[in-house]
């Protein structure tokens, strides 16, 4: 008995410390999100630009982090099992080629979990800047007898920026994208409006349009 604990014992090591770690990063987010203390604080405060999208990127990191431990204990932990084997021979080990393949799979399916992570904080950090370059343009408007509010909440959604002032009432939606490598700088970076749909050197979108007069409305 003795020895059999003792063959696995690299194993019980490195799953019982990824266990422990993996749980203190899950209770960690879980714990940050309960409000143990008071804040002194009874309002809320202005949103700078951008402000949802930084919120989500720290989540998406916190995914990214989780996968990358997973990722990276996989082979550890099938290493181990492969040491107890050429130090002990087993039978199972060698008839049993197919106790490998979850392992595989679970491994291919965390990389593709990373990749789904990483191109969505790509995406939110795009949406990110694109929000802080607008809504710096926009706070240059405070001089002129503006007030300038971002990422104002309304309802079960959110408006990028709001703007009051001796003209009216705007609301701005932004939308960041990326721009084609043509090679001609100046025709990549150009968007035409038609007055319905948004013209970019490869595509039309519509969507964003719509989704400003709703927000407007």
């Amino acid at each position: 008995m003795f020895t059999l604990a003792y063959q696995f014992t690299p194993i019980l090591i490195l799953f019982v410390s990824f266990a422990v770690l993996l749980g203190f990063l899950i209770a960690h987010r879980k714990l940050t999100e309960i409000r143990w203390k008071r804040s002194p604080f009874t309002k809320d405060f202005l949103r700078g630009p951008g402000f949802s999208e930084f919120k989500r990127i720290e989540l998406i990191n916190i995914d990214v982090t989780q996968w990358l431990f997973v990722l990276l204990f996989l082979p550890i932990f099938l290493y181990s099992i492969l040491f107890v084997h050429i130090h002990h021979p087993d039978r199972f080990f060698q008839d049993n080629l197919i106790f490998y393949l979850p392992f595989a799979l679970f491994y291919g399916f965390g990389l593709y979990r990373m990749n789904f992570h990483i191109n969505q904080r790509r995406n939110a950090r795009l949406g990110f800047e694109g929000e802080m370059a607008v809504g710096q343009e926009l706070n240059q408007l405070l001089a002129n007898g503006y007030n300038v509010f971002h990422d104002y909440p309304a309802g079960k959604f959110n408006i990028d920026h709001v703007l009051v002032g001796p003209a009216g009432v705007f609301a701005v939606e932004t939308k960041a994208r990326s721009k084609p490598t043509t090679g001609d700088g100046k025709a990549d970076a150009k968007v035409f409006y038609d007055g319905k749909q948004l013209k970019f050197p490869c595509w039309i979108e519509s969507e964003p349009i719509q989704q400003a007069k709703r927000q407007a409305a």
